[in-house]
């Protein structure tokens, strides 16, 4: 999937769902500016980020991109993370901020 067609789909998801800028950013942690930003490419998104979208959205990071994972299914992947004791979530947040790097930093 192009870059672009997926953060044209990304916006359109939005407003269809009726939501702003602004209640996007709020709940993510930035402003609505940034996430304009985003949604017209000048900014790469990140995937912390984008996790953080599709939840407001309430969409599965997959749905918007090919649909195959239904919505309940993702909630119960969420609703797990949510359970996890501190000292698994924190071996999982440390695996994907391994994934974020670079290969040449590893």
């Amino acid at each position: 999937m192009d870059y672009n067609f997926f953060l044209q789909e990304l916006r359109k998801t939005r407003k269809r769902k009726g939501i702003s800028l602004r209640e996007v950013g709020n709940a993510i942690g930035i402003t609505g500016q940034q996430v304009s930003v985003i949604e017209r490419g000048i900014t790469e998104l990140k995937m912390k980020d984008y996790f953080l979208i599709c939840d407001v959205l309430k969409i599965s990071p997959r749905e918007l991109i090919d649909g195959d994972i239904p919505r309940g299914e993702y909630q119960t992947v969420v609703e797990k993370l949510r359970n996890l004791n501190e000292r698994d979530f924190r071996i999982i947040r440390d695996l994907i901020m391994l994934m974020e790097l670079p290969k040449e930093e590893l």
